[in-house]
C-alpha cells in the first residue's frame, strides 16, 4: 500500500487539481459567452438536418422555438447547463497537469481539443433541443394543441429516440473516454515507463 502511495503521480494529479480549480471558477464567468457561441452554428446544423427548429439566446438560456403553422412560434425555455458539459474544463486541467510537454505542443493541444469539444457542443445543443421537443409532444395529450410532430421531424434522418441514447451515451461515457484517449496520446512515453518502473 505505501509503495503504491509513494508510485502516484502526485505532482500531476496536484496541478490537475489546482488547474481544475481554477478553470472551474473560470467557466462560471465565461459560460454564458462560451454557449452565446454555440448558437448559431446550432441553427445551421439543425437546418442542414431539415428541421425547422430554432434556436436562440437570451442571455441566461436556450430558447427552442418550434412554427405552428400560421399560428405564433411556440418558445421553450431550457438552461444551458443541461445542454453543455464540464468536460471542456477537465480537459484543460488534464493538458495543463501532464508533465514533459514543451509550451507549444501543449498549447496546440489544449486549442485543439479545445476546439473539438466546442464541435461536440454545437452537435449536443443541437441534439438536446430536438430531445426537448420530442419530450414536448410526447406529454401532449390526443389532439392537444401544438405543432404537430410530423411537421417538426419532416426531413430529419434520426429518430428522436435515438437522439436521447445518443446523448445519454455521450454524457455517460464516450466524454470521459474522449479524455483518457487524450492523456494517452499526450503523457509522452518516458512518463509511462518511468511509472512502470516504479511500480515495479
Amino acid at each position: 500500500m505505501f509503495r503504491l502511495a509513494r508510485a502516484l503521480p502526485w505532482r500531476p494529479l496536484l496541478r490537475f487539481s489546482l488547474a481544475g480549480s481554477f478553470f472551474l471558477v473560470l467557466w462560471l464567468q465565461v459560460a454564458d459567452a462560451y454557449v452565446a457561441t454555440l448558437i448559431g452554428p446550432a441553427n445551421r446544423l439543425l437546418a442542414a438536418g431539415g428541421t425547422p427548429i430554432r434556436l436562440a439566446w437570451d442571455g441566461r438560456d436556450v430558447l427552442v422555438g418550434i412554427p405552428s403553422g400560421t399560428g405564433p412560434v411556440r418558445i421553450f425555455r431550457l438552461a444551458h447547463d443541461e445542454l453543455t458539459y464540464l468536460n471542456l474544463v477537465a480537459a484543460l486541467a488534464l493538458l495543463l497537469a501532464v508533465p514533459g510537454l514543451s509550451r507549444l505542443r501543449r498549447g496546440a493541444w489544449c486549442l485543439g481539443l479545445a476546439a473539438t469539444l466546442w464541435a461536440t457542443h454545437v452537435v449536443t445543443v443541437s441534439a438536446g433541443s430536438l430531445s426537448a421537443v420530442s419530450s414536448y409532444f410526447a406529454s401532449l395529450p390526443a389532439g392537444g394543441l401544438g405543432p404537430s410532430p410530423n411537421a417538426v421531424w419532416a426531413g430529419v434522418a434520426i429518430d428522436p429516440a435515438i437522439i436521447d441514447e445518443l446523448i445519454g451515451a455521450w454524457t455517460a461515457w464516450a466524454s470521459p473516454a474522449l479524455l483518457l484517449v487524450v492523456a494517452a496520446l499526450v503523457v509522452p512515453r518516458h512518463c509511462w515507463r518511468d511509472a512502470y518502473v516504479q511500480r515495479t
